[in-house]
């Protein structure tokens, strides 16, 4: 289980963008390796940045055996799924992002996506090997993040949360990966709404189908508005995965920004 960090480990930083938080574990050179417990297998990108192609007919059952328990809504070439709350929810002023190792490699693509959006974003919080609710002070789980984040002048108008890929590499059970979303989502505030990036892992696809699944489920029991971006059927474009099945592209992280952008447009649509 998670230790719980008591203060705050001498990563964190914070950059004005109005206010740009972000925390960054030791990385190596090529978005290396992290020192952890023995009990975490984090993913890890390669040093070689060269996107992975996949065959069309490599792609399209992958996306066909996921749609079935999905409904799509697509907006500019993204996707997105309403899970919870109103159609169109009241339109936020205000973001903050929680994110792992592919938030990292997209963070300036995100803030400037947002900013063009006219979203204020109070703060990405991101670190390689990140983890939804385990993890400890050198390497803070999402759930700290959220705490840390609500301790700044005022709680955002939503929130964007892009974890999970770590927890399914680290081959957590279905139950302990829909607690500790749970225990996540718990720190959100009850009303606060939610944007969710589903995971896509090249190599972990039953595990990932399922992942995905829970998360539309866990997501559904909330009082807030919920969205799901589907990045699942996003990671399977041609050119944005590096070759390890997981990590960005520079088209990656273009794609990786605009499509949360874009469910948020969809989904709180400006008045």
């Amino acid at each position: 289980m998670r230790t719980a960090a008591a203060a705050r480990p001498p990563e964190w930083s914070t950059v004005r963008r109005p206010l740009l938080v972000l925390t960054a574990a030791a990385v190596l050179a090529g978005c290396g390796t992290l020192s952890v417990s023995s009990d975490v297998a984090v993913v890890e990108s390669v040093s070689d940045p060269a996107p992975v192609v996949l065959r069309e007919e490599r792609r399209r059952p992958l996306v066909d055996e996921l749609v079935d328990d999905v409904v799509i809504v697509s907006d500019q070439g993204s996707s997105a799924e309403l899970v919870s709350g109103v159609v169109e929810a009241p339109r936020p002023s205000s973001v903050v992002v929680v994110g792992d190792s592919l938030t990292v490699s997209a963070t300036d693509e995100i803030a400037d996506e947002m900013a063009a959006a006219g979203l204020d974003v109070v703060a990405i919080d991101a670190i390689e090997g990140r983890r939804m609710a385990r993890g400890g002070a050198s390497l803070p789980p999402g759930v700290d993040a959220v705490q840390t984040i609500l301790e700044l002048d005022g709680p955002p108008d939503l929130w964007v949360i892009a974890l999970g890929t770590n927890d399914v590499g680290a081959q957590l059970s279905v139950e302990s990966f829909r607690d500790d979303m749970s225990e996540l989502l718990a720190s959100v505030p009850d009303e606060a709404p939610v944007v969710w990036v589903d995971l896509w892992i090249r190599d972990r696809e039953e595990a990932i189908v399922t992942a995905n699944r829970e998360i539309r489920s866990v997501l559904r029991r909330r009082r807030g508005t919920a969205v799901v971006v589907d990045w699942f059927s996003q990671g399977v474009v041609p050119g944005v995965i590096t070759r390890d099945g997981v990590h960005l592209t520079a088209d990656g992280q273009r794609l990786f920004a605009t499509s949360i952008v874009d469910a948020v447009d969809a989904h709180f649509p400006a008045r």
